[in-house]
């Protein structure tokens, strides 16, 4: 199963979009100014760009059998998931 980082997600996300998709890196100063709109505490704003941090340095490039045990079914790419579940 491949994995997907940012630009190749949004390429498959815009696939099923009818608006146009982008994809844009941050600084960190960027990603907070850019979600300090949404008026969340500090902690939530923490962790949302902590997560995209994590997501860019690699961190979830792993693929487990969390998702079988929990779920009871194997995990699905990106791609597979938007085509199951995109509202077109």
């Amino acid at each position: 199963m491949p994995l997907l980082g940012g630009p190749k997600i949004t390429a498959e996300v815009s696939k099923f979009s009818a608006e146009p998709v982008i994809f844009q890196n941050e600084t960190l100063d960027e990603a907070y100014a850019s979600r300090a709109s949404y008026a969340a505490p500090d902690w939530e704003l923490a962790g949302w760009v902590s997560t995209y941090t994590a997501i860019a340095a690699g961190a979830f490039d792993v693929v487990t059998a969390h998702v079988e045990r929990l779920a009871g079914h194997p995990p699905i790419n990106v791609p597979e998931f938007l085509s199951r579940n995109a509202q077109r």
